[in-house]
Formats: C-alpha cells, sequence, structure tokens
C-alpha cells in the first residue's frame, strides 16, 4: 500500500494500473451467486469486447495454494493479491486465512 500512496501523494496516477479481478454485476444481473471463475470469464470477455486497455488490465485466474502465492507476492513486493475459492459464490465479509 505505500507504493500506491507515494505515487497518489506525489500526483503520479498517470503511472498507476488497475487489475480487475471480479465481476459482480453486469446489465443490471446480480453475478454473485455464480462461481468465480464464472465471474472471471464474463469479466475478461466483457473487457475483450470493449477492448479496454491501459491502464485496466484483467487479472488472470491463478489456481494454487493461496498461502504459496501470498509468499511468492511477498518476496516479489507486490502491494498484494486477491485469493478466493474459484468454486464458490461471492461473499461480501472477510474470509478466516488457514
Amino acid at each position: 500500500m505505500a507504493g500506491l500512496q507515494a505515487k497518489l501523494a506525489a500526483g503520479r496516477q498517470d503511472r498507476l494500473e488497475y487489475y480487475a479481478f471480479d465481476l459482480l454485476y453486469l446489465n443490471g444481473y446480480d453475478l454473485r451467486r455464480c462461481s468465480q471463475v464464472e465471474r472471471k470469464r464474463l469479466l475478461k470477455q466483457l473487457i475483450d469486447t470493449y477492448e479496454v486497455g491501459t491502464p485496466i488490465h484483467h487479472s488472470e485466474h491463478l489456481p494454487g495454494n493461496g498461502q504459496r502465492m501470498f509468499e511468492h507476492a511477498s518476496k516479489l513486493n507486490w502491494e498484494g493479491i486477491i485469493s478466493k475459492l474459484d468454486s464458490v459464490p461471492y461473499k461480501s465479509e472477510r474470509g478466516r486465512l488457514g
């Protein structure tokens, strides 16, 4: 988060890139009951259809162990990751780790 805050404080919003990772509503339809994989597929289709480009990117689904991904992201100094079970509907509350 420090990197983001530093860019905003320096007025460097032009250097920011946004990675879209979930789609909860589309054309008035509530997608929260769909699986994460289905929502990501629809998000990618939407971004591709409208040829959305930089600074917006589609965040690819990376299957695997969330804890290992977090450890890897930490080593790379990433700002953060989103880790979700791919087969479950959307929940608006935070889950427990482990």
